[in-house]
């Protein structure tokens, strides 16, 4: 009687290691998930980054920079932007603040999470080449750029 009851617990016990194991495991895996296709947030209205680079950083963490380049006014990208940065706790590191050319908002890194940082720029077309290395920010009328950083204090791949 006692063999079987002790049978039991081992059993329960063991299969509850198992379960909170693979909850932890789950759970880890949704806060390292890449998204594929870049960082969403609304005032891109769904558009697609035309580039994404990897780098290393200053202190060897690794940085994913999307770019976004669309006509658009930038004053209503920007409105939009900071409606959106603010209430998501970014702080805007625009310099000067009023009739910049760019603006620029952080979000501080938290627990695995890294820095992200968010540049729109004013009159500029990001043009890529296929070795990224060499793409840059052409002066275009109309014309709005965002770049998005993602830093990632551990070394983890995409």
């Amino acid at each position: 009687m006692k063999r079987k009851t002790a049978k039991k617990r081992l059993l329960v016990r063991v299969s509850l290691v198992c379960i909170i194991t693979a909850v932890i495991l789950l759970a880890l895996s949704g806060l390292l998930s890449h998204v594929e296709g870049g960082p969403s947030f609304r005032f891109l209205k769904g558009r697609k980054p035309v580039a994404c680079r990897s780098e290393l950083t200053a202190r060897r963490w690794r940085s994913k920079n999307y770019f976004y380049s669309f006509p658009a006014d930038f004053n209503d990208i920007c409105l939009n932007a900071r409606a959106e940065l603010i209430s998501a706790g970014f702080l805007d590191r625009t310099r000067p603040p009023k009739k910049s050319l760019s603006c620029l908002y952080v979000l501080r890194g938290r627990f695995l999470r890294g820095e992200v940082a968010v540049l729109i720029c004013k009159d500029h077309d990001y043009v890529g080449y296929e070795d990224s290395k060499y793409a840059r920010l052409n002066p275009k009328d109309g014309w709005v750029t965002v770049e998005v950083v993602c830093v990632r204090r551990l070394w983890i791949p995409w």
